[in-house]
């Protein structure tokens, strides 16, 4: 079988772990992440990786959902939070976002999460 350029073969879908190490490897010291849609995300920083879990949610609408989650996990990285609590901080945007129509109408704000790290 022939593999694209990153290495993976055609007709394997790596996992969330493999993805997360591939895309982590020679990165160390800094910050990858793999959103991986109801099943949550994961993250690593090359020392610790962390998977959080998405919150069941009836999904309406994905669009915006990945930018959302994106704002979620920066909102508390620049807040100097450890990874885990960036990580579901982001996981819980991302998948309220998901519950309306269109783009970020369904964004939480920073006072309506309830997120446990």
């Amino acid at each position: 079988m022939t593999a694209p350029a990153g290495g993976a073969e055609l007709g394997h879908e790596p996992s969330t772990e493999e993805a997360l190490a591939r895309l982590a490897a020679g990165r160390r010291g800094r910050v990858t992440v793999v959103k991986d849609g109801p099943a949550g995300a994961a993250a690593t920083d090359g020392v610790d990786t962390v998977h959080v879990a998405s919150p069941p949610v009836d999904a309406v609408d994905p669009t915006g959902a990945g930018d959302v989650f994106d704002a979620g996990f920066l909102d508390a990285w620049l807040d100097g939070a450890p990874l885990r609590a960036c990580l579901a901080r982001g996981v819980a945007c991302g998948a309220r976002a998901v519950t309306a129509v269109g783009g970020a109408t369904a964004a939480p704000y920073r006072d309506e999460l309830e997120v446990d790290a």
